[in-house]
Formats: structure tokens, C-alpha cells, sequence
């Protein structure tokens, strides 16, 4: 009998999907760290940390996007890992984040107002100013497309698109809802799989600062107990911090014409949600002893 189209690049067209798992992935990861603490004296104290990594693979995850959404769900193709390998899904080329304390210099013992007594005591002693700041780049991802135009029989290993003849670099970054342009893509010819190499848009990043003001009210001359009023400010400056394009906007093309062109995808590349919540504010009350 003749053999379906869509089995004419299997190892062998006579059967259909066989499923398995095996543990040949190869991973590198290089980074540069630093750290800094220092307690500056006077009730200041603070610390930062910067990484400089790089991660690649040729498969980051063995349960598709279970693990990392942004990541492609298997390999474009299992007998050659080599095409897949890439920026790892979880890479993240630059992280910073910083914190300090500073307890306020007022109240006794204090630069300020340290002879204060009675009311005047319990209102300026034991104020403490807290902050972290945190900044990192975005996440790789890759343009996909879920149909099988490399006739391998399968679906599920989602393929990667040609980038345009003469384009040398994808426009990135193009406003607040829109990560690249998917017009610099092509469809490969029937039975080809696409030049476009893994996970090689870089995502949006996050910036997030959340302060905070801690006021004790000590029960007993040594201030081992007390009772804490803390006000926290999560994003403090509501900076939003956008998302990665959802995996239906990931998918460049969403099937062929009758010309062998591909379909674009209408919201191939948008943005629709954010990775942080907008500024929120939280009140406690805790009892130290």
C-alpha cells in the first residue's frame, strides 16, 4: 500500500508514533558572581548580589511546558539534538539584587533625641527603614509553529519557522504588548524544517522595588520584647513588569495556503498579561518576645 505523506520522514514510514524518553541532553552553564555585604555602623546594613550567567542546552525540560513555558515542548528533532541546541529555557543572562537596613538614629542611645522620655520616647524610638530591590533580564523563547509541514508524522514536536531571506536580526522589544515582529518569518518548504535556531528572542525583563517602615513599641527596658507595626510595599514604583507571549501567541504561523505560504498567526508575538502584580500595600502587627 502506499505510504501516507505524513509518514515519509520517519525512520521507518510502516509505523506511526512510538512514544519514549531517554536522558541524552548536554547542558553548559557559566557564570560570574559577585557579592557585597557591609554594615556601614550607625543602624545601616546592606548587601548586593550580581550574576552574569549563561546557560545552553539542547533541552531543557523532559515534560514540555509542565516545567518552563517559555520553552519548546519537545525537540524539533530527536535523532539530531544538535539543531535544538540553544540558550537553556531557564536562562537568564543578568540578575541583580540589592537590600539594606537602616534603623533610624532617634530615641535613646540614638544620635537624636536620645534624652526623649515619656510619649516623646515611644514615638521617635524604634523606627526601621527596610528595602530590597530586585532586576533581572528576560527569558529566552522561540516562534513556533504546530503543524506538520516536515512530514516527520508528528505534532508534537513543534517546529521552528525560516527568518526571511536578507534578515540578519529580529525587531524585538516593539512596544509594551508587542516582543517581535512575526512578518521577518517564512515557512519552510514541505518536507524541510525551519533555519531559525532555539530560544533566540530574549523575553521581558523585571524590576520590582518593595520598601517597608517597621516601628517597635518595646515592653521592657532591654527590648527583647516588643510589638512590631510594619507597613510593606510590594512594586512600590508600579513598574509593570510585562510576561512572555502566551504559548498561542509563541505560534508564528497557524497552517499553509493554498501557495504553500504560510498563515500568519493575527497575534503572533503579543503580550497579554504581566509577570508581577500592579503596587500592593500590607499592614501587620507582630508580638516579639
Amino acid at each position: 500500500p502506499a505510504i501516507p505523506l505524513n509518514q515519509v520522514r520517519r525512520r521507518n514510514p510502516n509505523f506511526g508514533s512510538i512514544r519514549f524518553k531517554v536522558s541524552d541532553s548536554n547542558s553548559f552553564y557559566n557564570s560570574l558572581q559577585l557579592n557585597v555585604q557591609t554594615r556601614l555602623g550607625r543602624g545601616l546594613t546592606g548587601s548586593l548580589s550580581y550574576t552574569f550567567s549563561k546557560s545552553i542546552d539542547d533541552g531543557s525540560s523532559s515534560l514540555g511546558r509542565n516545567e518552563f513555558a517559555n520553552g519548546q515542548a519537545r525537540s524539533q528533532d530527536p535523532f539530531n539534538l544538535t539543531q535544538s541546541r540553544g540558550l537553556s529555557d531557564f536562562d537568564v543572562r543578568h540578575r541583580l539584587s540589592a537590600n539594606f537596613s537602616y534603623e533610624l538614629p532617634f530615641g535613646p542611645g540614638r544620635k537624636f533625641l536620645s534624652e526623649a522620655t515619656g510619649v516623646a520616647r515611644l514615638l521617635v524610638e524604634g523606627w526601621q527603614l527596610n528595602g530590597i530591590l530586585s532586576a533581572e533580564s528576560g527569558l529566552p523563547l522561540s516562534p513556533i509553529f504546530t503543524f506538520d509541514q516536515d512530514r516527520d508524522g508528528s505534532i508534537d514536536n513543534e517546529q521552528r519557522p525560516n527568518l526571511a531571506p536578507g534578515v540578519t536580526r529580529i525587531p524585538t522589544h516593539l512596544s509594551n504588548t508587542q516582543l517581535f515582529d512575526p512578518t521577518v518569518f517564512r515557512i519552510p518548504n514541505v518536507g524541510t524544517r525551519g533555519n531559525l535556531g532555539r530560544n533566540i528572542i530574549e523575553g521581558p525583563g523585571l524590576v520590582t522595588f518593595d520598601p517597608s517602615i517597621t516601628k517597635s513599641f518595646y515592653l521592657n527596658s532591654d527590648g527583647t520584647r516588643s510589638i512590631q507595626f510594619r507597613t510593606e510595599i510590594f512594586n512600590a514604583f508600579n513598574h509593570p513588569n510585562f510576561a512572555i507571549p502566551e504559548v498561542g501567541n509563541l505560534t508564528v504561523f497557524t497552517n499553509v495556503d493554498s501557495a504553500g505560504k504560510g498563515i500568519l498567526n493575527p497575534t503572533a508575538g503579543q503580550i497579554t498579561k504581566t509577570s508581577t502584580s500592579s503596587r500592593q500595600i500590607q499592614f501587620s502587627l507582630r508580638l516579639v518576645f
